[in-house]
C-alpha cells in the first residue's frame, strides 16, 4: 500500500542527457497533440462561424427549394450511419485507425500556418 522510501538510493539515477531526451520527446508529442486539436477547432470554426461553410451552404439550398435542404440533410444522415457501420465492421488498428491523426495533424498545422502568416483562420 505504502511506498517504501527507504531504498531509493537502489534506483538507476537519470542522466542529464536522458533527462534532456525525454523532456524534447514530452515537448514533441505536446505539439502533435495541440496541432491535433488545432486541426479540429479550425475545422469547426471554419465550419460554423459567421459566414461559414453551414451558414453559407444551407441558405444557398433553401433559396433553391426548401425540399433540397430536407434532401441534403437526409442524405447527410444516411452517409454518417453507413460511415459509422462500415468503420465498427473493420478493424481500426494500425494503418487504418492512424490516417485520421495524420489528417487533423495536416489540418492542423494548415491552420497554424495560415495564422502565422495571416493572423486569421
Amino acid at each position: 500500500m505504502f511506498i517504501d522510501t527507504s531504498n531509493l538510493t537502489a534506483r538507476p539515477a537519470r542522466s542529464v542527457s536522458q533527462l534532456t531526451q525525454e523532456g524534447i520527446q514530452t515537448l514533441f508529442l505536446l505539439s502533435l497533440f495541440a496541432l491535433m486539436w488545432l486541426g479540429f477547432a479550425g475545422l469547426a470554426y471554419k465550419a460554423l462561424h459567421e459566414g461559414g461553410w453551414v451558414d453559407g451552404l444551407l441558405p444557398h439550398l433553401w433559396r433553391q427549394h426548401p425540399s433540397a435542404t430536407v434532401v441534403t440533410v437526409v442524405m447527410a444522415i444516411v452517409a454518417g450511419v453507413w460511415t459509422k457501420k462500415y468503420t465498427d465492421s473493420v478493424a481500426m488498428f494500425g494503418k487504418r485507425g492512424d490516417y485520421l491523426v495524420y489528417g487533423c495533424l495536416g489540418l492542423g498545422l494548415f491552420f497554424a500556418v495560415k495564422f502565422a502568416f495571416t493572423g486569421f483562420i
